[in-house]
């Protein structure tokens, strides 16, 4: 199974549609079909989005390491989701609005806690 085969089952799973996904990640509905599609690759900054923004494992996604559901885990998020916060204001202006999304993620997952 493929990152985007993983990714899109999940997010049927927990009743996440693309038009959210793409609203929460804060990259185009197109951009999120493209990847549905086969046309586009999910790359690890996007998969640390999600993780981020969802408690889905960045790992898993990627690679299909269990376990599926980060907070299974540790409860804690990944190193690289955090590097990914820390460095946001010396990331490409290009990769920035993924960034920002992996931020706001970590702070709702801090929220709950």
């Amino acid at each position: 199974m493929t990152p985007e085969q993983r990714t899109e089952k999940i997010m049927k799973k927990i009743n996440v549609s693309r038009q959210e996904l793409s609203s929460t990640l804060g990259i185009s509905l197109s951009s999120v079909a493209m990847y549905f599609t086969g046309h586009h690759k999910i790359r690890k900054v996007v998969a640390l989005a999600i993780q981020a923004c969802y408690g889905i494992n960045a790992d898993w996604i990627m690679n299909g390491k269990t376990p599926i559901f980060i907070k299974q885990a540790s409860g804690k998020l990944s190193n690289e989701a955090m590097e990914i916060a820390v460095m946001y204001n010396t990331l490409p202006k290009k990769l920035q609005p993924t960034a920002k999304t992996t931020m706001l993620g970590l702070q709702k997952l801090k929220d709950e806690r």
